[in-house]
């Protein structure tokens, strides 16, 4: 994938800067979520959720529905190259907008394919260097496989085309290494998808500085790095140190442009303790979007069922009991659960709207015990 051919190797640096390892990078390659609820496009030039043949939404919930959430996401990266550098960048401040919500196209370009494990062409054609090799990242279990996931997208792009460069002065020279990983289980995973990126300092045409990688991507990812330096020092007329340069401070972001029952209804904000960003529609109204009944997910009616009706309760099994009056609210901080159960077979007999209470530690805060109370429904004797 990443070795550069004869052919290539006769074209100029500029037209290398097009094409990595025989085949045409300005082919756009789409792949798509598909193994849970979630609906997601990944393309090889680094949006995320986004559809690039319409350039429209690419994120929907639950799959199958009408229901957009994202019009596109990404990654966006800052760094500096530090004064000492040794060629005419030497202290610039250096980034990519992959995604960038203001100009529209981002700097990123492809490197490769978008592979996509539930493809079985894809899968037979797994790259080398796709192979799970991090041991920091992963489980031990998983080093060696193919993939992570019931579903897992990888693919390569970097910002290392000379034109695409959006509103910089120059590149950055950065590989990005993107999986994408999706499960249907456990409960709530069938709701969430997951982006693991890995970043390569691509600037060093001396093959020897990359000798610190797994030798499974080693090779490719040195004859990207020199693929970037050719091209770059042709088309800027520069010379970059053989062990290239360092990029210090360097910050990655994921970028979200939400989409959520429209375009300019969206508010968003941070949940800092579980370093959350969450995009909402303003007035938490959509009546554009469906939700369709998960056949997997039991009724209410089906979880009360009886042996006189398997689908609809009786009164006696729903009927609510008023709580006894010792458990009566008296603060913001009391709270009243009514314990509905099945009547059962018993010798003795209580009143109906009887119930038992247990008085948990105070809150803090409050100057009322928290009470717990739990309705008895009558009981005769059989």
């Amino acid at each position: 994938m990443s070795a550069v051919s004869p052919s290539a190797a006769e074209r100029s640096p500029r037209e290398r800067a097009r094409r990595q390892g025989g085949f045409d990078l300005g082919a756009l390659t789409l792949a798509v979520f598909n193994v849970n609820r979630v609906f997601c496009t990944v393309d090889n030039i680094g949006d995320v959720c986004l559809d690039p043949r319409t350039f429209s939404s690419g994120g929907f919930w639950p799959k199958g529905t009408p229901n957009d959430y994202i019009y596109n996401s990404g990654l966006q990266v800052a760094g500096m190259i530090p004064e000492d550098a040794g060629f005419e960048w030497a202290g610039d401040t250096v980034g990519v907008f992959f995604v960038d919500l203001r100009a529209g196209r981002g700097e990123g370009d492809a490197v490769s394919l978008v592979f996509n494990s539930i493809d079985l062409d894809d899968f037979g054609n797994w790259p080398d260097q796709a192979i799970v090799r991090d041991t920091a990242t992963y489980n031990d279990v998983l080093i060696g496989l193919k993939s992570v996931a019931q579903q897992d997208l990888w693919v390569r792009y970097w910002d290392g085309n000379p034109a695409i460069q959006g509103r910089r002065l120059h590149p950055m020279g950065i590989l990005v290494e993107e999986r994408g990983l999706g499960w249907n289980y456990p409960s709530g995973n069938e709701d969430i998808v997951y982006f693991i990126y890995t970043f390569y300092n691509i600037t060093a045409s001396d093959r020897s500085v990359y000798d610190g990688l797994h030798s499974g991507i080693r090779d490719s990812v040195a004859d990207i790095a020199e693929s970037y330096v050719e091209a770059v020092e042709e088309w800027f007329e520069i010379d970059i140190p053989a062990q290239g340069y360092s990029i210090t401070d360097f910050y990655a972001a994921f970028t979200m442009d939400p989409d959520i029952a429209g375009a300019f209804e969206n508010f968003s904000t941070a949940i800092l303790p579980f370093d959350m960003g969450v995009g909402y529609q303003s007035n938490f109204q959509a009546p554009s979007f469906t939700y369709q009944p998960d056949p997997l997910t039991r009724s209410p009616e089906r979880r009360w069922g009886s042996r006189s009706s398997p689908t609809r309760p009786t009164a006696r099994h729903t009927r609510t009991r008023r709580p006894h009056p010792s458990c009566g609210a008296t603060s913001p901080a009391t709270t009243t659960e009514a314990q509905e159960t099945p009547p059962a077979r018993s010798r003795t007999r209580r009143s109906a709207g009887s119930a038992t209470c247990r008085a948990s530690p105070r809150i803090p805060g409050s100057s009322s015990p928290r009470v717990r109370c739990s309705s008895i429904p009558e009981t005769r004797r059989q």
